[in-house]
């Protein structure tokens, strides 16, 4: 019978036991990943059952994630579900006063996943219908395409998506109700995408803003009627910063623009306007040249952005409310006299 030197059959082993994980790990990377929950524009189907009067009742400062369960379609049709948990969110939008179905906030173990569309998802804000009446899913809908007319201006905007999303109540005491809402990515995906970081501060110097995006993002406020932000305190407005320290601010929140003009939706007392609809501009105020590069961005844009209204679920009469809306816009931009009466006259 042979002898083995133990020394070397361990060694014979170990070279043997690394092969195989390494094989296995070139397989693991070999298989591949589904795309990304954000790579498409098509609505998503999804169903969540929670403890749906438990949820919606947690509303105070305190509050606490629960349990759920998520399924969605897979690629070749049959559904598949993930653990996740979730929190009511938002501000205004949590009072119950406001809405019977507050804004929710998604979280996904990492583990849990992994090889799904959610992957590298921690986090998913929802937009969701707040009351269950078709006049509120149509502000759904309206934010939504908000969203995809930043998408289209600028590159360095938050990734969402439109689902159709069923809520089950685990518990039984509330019926099953269907209704649109909106997938927003976290910021810190943001964030990381565009290899930046994200900025808690309020109070950033102003000097410390990228000028060109700052202007940017103003702009694109006064074009949907817009108030409801601040760069100053952080309101609606995510603050990133690059690798040389200059700090860019992204939009999100828009259910108070006058494009959509929400049933509850009023202008700051402070500020010279009587309702949304009215047009204010709260950025850098120069000349009506200065914003020449910037106005040609929208207009080189115009048919895109027209072209995200034909959204089938929105109804024709927003739809041809919202694209006269932007006409207005469009017409002022080609008189600089307009800008100057208009949009900088006010300018604070």
């Amino acid at each position: 019978m042979p002898r083995y030197d133990v020394r070397q059959v361990r060694r014979l082993f170990g070279l043997a036991l690394l092969t195989a994980l390494a094989s296995a790990a070139d397989a693991q990377e070999n298989v591949a990943a589904p795309p990304s929950v954000f790579a498409s524009d098509s609505i998503l189907s999804l169903t969540i059952r929670a403890d749906l009067r438990t949820l919606l009742r947690d509303r105070g400062e305190d509050r606490k994630e629960h349990k759920g369960v998520m399924r969605y379609p897979r690629a070749d049709g049959t559904v598949d579900s993930l653990p996740v948990e979730l929190r009511t969110r938002g501000i205004f939008r949590r009072r119950p006063s406001v809405c019977s179905f507050p804004p929710l906030r998604l979280s996904i173990r990492r583990r849990d996943a992994r090889n799904t569309p959610f992957d590298g998802e921690r986090r998913i804000k929802l937009v969701t219908h707040c009351r269950p009446t078709d006049q509120y899913e149509q502000y759904t809908l309206q934010e939504y395409l908000l969203y995809r007319v930043y998408g289209v201006l600028s590159d360095l905007s938050l990734r969402t998506r439109l689902a159709r999303i069923t809520y089950e109540d685990a518990s039984g005491r509330e019926k099953p109700e269907t209704r649109y809402a909106i997938l927003i990515e976290d910021e810190e995906r943001l964030a990381d995408r565009h290899r930046m970081k994200v900025v808690e501060d309020t109070g950033v110097s102003p000097a410390r803003l990228d000028p060109s995006r700052t202007v940017f993002m103003a702009v694109f406020q006064y074009f949907i009627g817009n108030t409801d932000w601040s760069v100053r305190v952080l309101h609606n407005i995510i603050l990133l910063s690059d690798s040389l320290g200059q700090i860019a601010p992204v939009p999100y929140d828009f259910d108070w623009s006058g494009v959509i003009s929400t049933r509850y939706a009023q202008p700051d007392t402070s500020l010279p306007i009587r309702n949304v609809r009215e047009r204010l501009y709260s950025g850098y105020c120069g000349e009506a040249s200065d914003f020449n590069a910037i106005f040609a961005q929208y207009r080189q844009h115009r048919t895109a952005i027209e072209a995200l209204y034909n959204l089938e679920p929105l109804d024709q009469r927003n739809r041809e409310r919202s694209l006269a809306y932007y006409a207005e816009f469009y017409r002022m931009i080609d008189d600089p006299a307009r800008v100057t009466r208009e949009m900088l006259r006010l300018c604070r």
